[in-house]
């Protein structure tokens, strides 16, 4: 665990004294802490206005909630994913993935934006449900064989 790559850190001062700390001090996890939100602070601030994250954020929020209720399959319903009683992990993970990005296409081909509170799918799909969604696409097409 945390020995993937996953790209490289901005060269920037902030982000200097982020990787001295890991150097110098490994098990300062406060210090760590503080110093990873002080660098990643304005590209935070710059998320909080991504409507695909957003999009992305609520519509997880709104699977977690479903998930809580006596009715989970028509709670999800209720926001747009369709999902049988035998549904594979999967396969609702890869729903869930085609659901983002056949919103994000439909917003972006009607050439606006998505208004808030989001209707049940807005915004481009971020890279990491992207990601999830490859794998478990993936995995799909291999047990379809």
């Amino acid at each position: 665990m945390g020995h993937h790559r996953l790209g490289r850190l901005p060269k920037t001062q902030r982000w200097r004294e982020v990787v001295d700390l890991l150097s110098v001090s490994p098990g300062d996890i406060q210090a760590i802490s503080r110093a990873v939100l002080r660098a990643a602070e304005e590209r935070l601030r710059a998320l909080a206005h991504d409507e695909s994250l957003t999009y992305s954020f609520w519509l997880l929020t709104r699977i977690t909630w479903a998930a809580r209720q006596d009715d989970f399959a028509g709670t999800l319903s209720e926001i747009g994913l369709d999902v049988a009683e035998d549904t594979s992990s999967l396969v609702f993970i890869s729903s869930v993935a085609d659901r983002l990005r056949s919103r994000s296409q439909s917003t972006h081909s009607r050439g606006r934006s998505p208004s808030w509170p989001p209707s049940p799918c807005a915004g481009p799909l971020p890279k990491p449900l992207a990601s999830a969604a490859q794998v478990s696409s993936t995995a799909r097409w291999r047990t379809s064989g």
